[in-house]
This record gives structure tokens, sequence and C-alpha cells, in this order.
């Protein structure tokens, strides 16, 4: 009767490990799989990955969300000339945003001169409104981190068509000038 019972408790050992073990959950592979994947800005980084870091470990990444759809925009540029010239672009968009002249961390109105985009051709050439909070001024490095949102207005002539481009949940970190 001992060993039955022994032998009871031995088989649940050996299904309490094996149902553990069964229910461990699986990472998602592709991230760590040294492949350039669906989501990814670059191998293994970036989109559905951790942000990818530059050659001097500092996490950078870009993140806006246009007409309601989230993107993230490899190609950009941040120029001090002397104010903040923030421009970003992929195959359909292009945007350039006066991010205005603030030297330290805060809350800045987004200047309508040299703030502009074209979307599959069209010109946005008119900024309604825009606003920027300048979260991180980084003069060592030259970086800057912050959040944007600005909506701008395209007139087009041809097709007495008025058209928004909503930009929201802009989001960028350690973008270098």
């Amino acid at each position: 009767m001992r060993q039955i019972q022994r032998m009871k408790r031995v088989g649940w050992c050996i299904c309490l490990i094996v149902s553990l073990l069964s229910c461990a959950k699986e990472e998602d592979g592709s991230c760590f799989d040294g492949v350039l994947s669906d989501g990814e800005v670059n191998v293994d980084c970036g989109g559905v990955c951790p942000p990818c870091t530059s050659g001097n470990g500092v996490s950078e990444f870009f993140l806006a969300t246009i007409n309601g759809v989230s993107m993230q925009f490899s190609q950009r540029t941040l120029v001090d000339a002397p104010s903040w010239i923030l421009n970003f672009s992929n195959d359909t968009l292009a945007i350039s945003l006066n991010l205005g002249n603030g030297t330290v961390p805060g809350a800045y109105t987004i200047e309508a001169s040299f703030s502009e985009a074209t979307m599959n051709g069209k010109a946005y050439d008119y900024l309604h409104e825009g606003l920027v909070v300048l979260a991180d001024i980084d003069t060592t490095n030259r970086r800057l981190s912050g959040f944007f949102e600005a909506k701008l207005v395209g007139y087009f002539s041809d097709s007495l068509v008025v058209d928004t481009l909503r930009i929201t949940n802009g989001d960028f970190e350690s973008i270098p000038y």
C-alpha cells in the first residue's frame, strides 16, 4: 500500500513538472534571430523589438501617428540653425517642422515658417496648429528628446479640396543634431 502511495506522489510530481514546462510562455524569437523581420526598423531592433541603439550605446527612436496610423521614421534629421528644424520621411510622406528655438526643456509652439509636408505628391504647406515639448536638450552629446503634435492643411486648387494632415503622438528620443 505504501509503495502505491509513493508511486502516486511521484506520478503527481511528474505531472506537475510536465504541466509547468508545457505552460511556459515562448518568447517571440524574431527580435533575436539576426534577421530583419517584418515590423523591425533594423535587424532585431526598433518597431516591434526593443529600440535600436547607436554606436555609442544611446537609445534613439522616432515615432508618430499620421492621420490615425502609427508610423516609425528611420529617415530623419534635426538641424539647429537657429531654430530646431525636424525633418522626417518615408516612401510616401515627407514632413518638416520648425520646433522653434527653445534652449531649455519646456513646451513651445511649432512655428509656421519651414513647417510643411508632402504626402503622395500633395503639398500640405499651411501649419494650422502645433505644439512641441522639449524634454531633454543634451548639448554635450548634441541630442534632443521630446514630444509633438501638429496639424498641417493642404489647399488643392486642381480639385478645390482642402485636406488635413494630423500628426499626433509624436515621440522622439536622443535624435542627433
